[in-house]
């Protein structure tokens, strides 16, 4: 993938994507925790709420990253991501795909992710309130509180 221009600052995109990464794990835990509360007794209503949950994640992340990108382009490809057509065998069909479609696009964000952090050296972690920024080849580190 190449690279295209960035809206924001680099740091600023790392940690959109990073909270748009942590918001999609959290989706399919919530999905994966009422499925196994559930699964005995799982209904239309439940899997509607859970393609509702997913697609509200989707359409959060898609608005996020056509705040970071200057092209389109990435906002599309997590859009229109391909999920694997395997079935997991003895499990409900709708959770699994609701899974997958989750887990497809966390895989995509954390692609960007990672290319921009090579792209710009970016190294950044997050240490409970603070952020810790390492950019570029110094040793100078910044820790931001939010």
């Amino acid at each position: 993938m190449a690279l295209q221009y960035l809206k924001i600052e680099a740091e600023k995109a790392v940690q959109l994507l990073d909270d748009n990464i942590i918001k999609g794990y959290q989706t399919k835990d919530k999905i994966n925790s009422e499925y196994c509360e559930k699964k005995a007794t799982i209904t239309k209503e439940l899997i509607d709420n859970w393609r509702t949950m997913a697609t509200e994640w989707n359409k959060e992340t898609i608005k996020e990253l056509q705040k970071i990108f200057v092209s389109l382009v990435y906002a599309y490809n997590f859009r229109d991501a391909e999920i694997s057509p395997l079935i997991i065998v003895g499990e409900n069909r709708d959770w699994d795909s609701i899974i997958k479609y989750i887990t497809t696009k966390i895989t995509m964000l954390n692609q960007y992710n990672a290319e921009i952090k090579t792209h710009f050296n970016i190294q950044m972690e997050i240490v409970l309130r603070d952020k810790i920024v390492a950019s570029g080849n110094n040793n100078v580190v910044k820790i931001l509180n939010d």
